[in-house]
């Protein structure tokens, strides 16, 4: 799963970087040495970026695309009633509903809250969830081709993300939680790895200009993943079992079943007369059943697909003189990003970000080679206790 360690992030240096620099001359700088349009500067080639994407504008999409959730506790009373429905009929389902509904609530929760508490307290988690991802710190790797008009066609693919624990935190060594491509694709609701496609055109007086691209993945699947991840008790090495299984483990059906069926295994009243009950079995089988429907609604409602509209321009550097960019930049990227929730709902606002890349295998311009950039391979990256 996820890493949680304080880091020194690349990205973070690069904002105060640039806020201390006035932007024109910053910019005026950078364009002076990338030489733009000079064929004997070489631009072309893969570079590994970082960047960040202030996510402001989605702030309370989760939440909002997980109103409808109803907790386990919810879906198993339900499916109690429901199971007295079947096994009786329809008229005495209605009224152990209204006339036992609130006790048999109340008893669900009693026996999560001492053995699964998590359970209880999804909904603190999903806001917490919610306010993790207002903003992204996104590890790509970007191709570069340039044309024989001087236009330059560029390939980006997210390779990792990572976001910070505490939202709250400011400064350079904030804990954060980071995803690797692998986890992110192997998990069992898999996020896609975002990919665009740029055109960035020579700007008059230098320098480049990104057009307007989009760029699109699950919002909602990555906030499932962070939920899945954050609250879930942890499964060690057992990565292969799924969210229903740890949710039937933790909830303990059997164990439910015996504190509601009591010594002789029978749930049931003496309703009109007519003596009505479920077996242990009956009651195992329906909560079962409303850990399965309470799963099945989680994994629904986290599914808010999301594009970001993109654009902004581009600086190139040659660190070292030897005529090929080292370093592409981006100080100013601005856009809009537009959310479909559930239901039919949407959401939409402005978005900013900033980009630093480095051109692969070249050393000039990336970190000491014991701050790890890779997030590929599952290693911290920017590790800053040194």
């Amino acid at each position: 799963m996820s890493q949680r360690t304080r880091i020194t992030s690349c990205v973070a240096l690069t904002a105060v970087a640039l806020s201390g620099m006035s932007g024109c001359g910053f910019l005026s700088d950078l364009l002076g040495s990338g030489g733009v349009g000079d064929p004997s500067i070489v631009v072309s080639g893969s570079y590994d970026a970082q960047a960040r994407y202030d996510m402001e504008s989605a702030s309370g999409a989760i939440t909002q695309s997980a109103a409808a959730y109803a907790a386990p506790d919810a879906r198993i009373r339900d499916a109690i009633v429901d199971s007295f429905s079947l096994v009786h009929s329809s008229a005495v389902g209605d009224e152990v509903a209204s006339l036992y509904g609130d006790y048999l609530a109340g008893e669900v929760r009693s026996y999560l809250g001492g053995a699964a508490p998590w359970v209880l307290g999804l909904d603190q988690q999903i806001q917490a969830v919610d306010g993790r991802l207002s903003a992204l710190d996104v590890k790509m790797g970007v191709l570069l081709v340039e044309r024989a008009d001087g236009a330059l066609e560029a390939t980006q693919i997210w390779e990792g993300i990572s976001v910070l624990d505490d939202p709250s935190c400011v400064g350079d060594s904030c804990a954060t939680i980071e995803f690797t491509t692998e986890s992110l694709l192997g998990a069992e609701y898999p996020v896609e790895i975002a990919s665009s496609q740029i055109l960035a055109t020579p700007s008059f007086g230098g320098g480049y200009v990104m057009e307007s691209h989009q760029v699109s993945f699950n919002y909602g699947r990555l906030g499932l993943y962070m939920l899945i991840d954050s609250v879930l008790p942890d499964d060690g090495d057992d990565t292969n079992i799924g969210l229903r299984d740890v949710a039937l483990a933790a909830v303990n059906c059997r164990g439910l079943a015996q504190h509601l069926t009591g010594q002789d295994r029978v749930l049931g009243w003496n309703i009109g007369g007519v003596q009505v009950g479920l077996s242990f079995r009956d009651v195992v089988g329906a909560c079962q059943e409303g850990i399965f429907a309470s799963v099945n609604e989680v994994v629904d409602q986290f599914s808010v697909p999301l594009t970001l509209d993109l654009s902004g321009p581009l600086a190139t550097t040659d660190e070292d003189g030897d005529g090929t960019i080292d370093v592409i930049s981006s100080d100013a990227i601005t856009g809009d990003l537009s959310a479909s929730l559930p239901g039919g709902d949407g959401r939409d606002g402005p978005i900013t970000g900033f980009m630093t890349g480095y051109r692969v295998g070249d050393l000039a311009g990336t970190p000491d080679p014991d701050q790890n950039t890779d997030i590929d391979d599952g290693i911290v990256i920017f590790d800053g206790e040194e």
